[in-house]
């Protein structure tokens, strides 16, 4: 499904079930939220920040991002536009 204000909020609270937190990275969750992190903005992205955020709590979810390519230029990117005031 298309990412939303609503789905990421919606995704964010359930998080705390580690069985949906497990079954979600399983499903290739992670990869998804890193793009609505890219492309989305706001609060959608602040949700996906947030549950990506959970999902590296998780040994799984962190071995994805881990091997996520490019995720470092990403998270780069996303503290330049913080500094520079977007």
């Amino acid at each position: 499904p298309k990412w939303t204000k609503s789905l990421g909020f919606s995704v964010f609270n359930i998080w705390k079930d580690p069985a949906f937190a497990e079954e979600f990275i399983e499903q290739d969750g992670v990869p998804e939220i890193l793009k609505v992190i890219e492309n989305g903005s706001g609060n959608l992205r602040s949700y996906a920040l947030g549950t990506l955020r959970e999902a590296m709590s998780y040994v799984s979810g962190m071995q994805v991002v881990c091997e996520t390519k490019d995720v470092l230029q990403l998270f780069y990117l996303l503290m330049a536009e913080d500094n520079d005031g977007n």
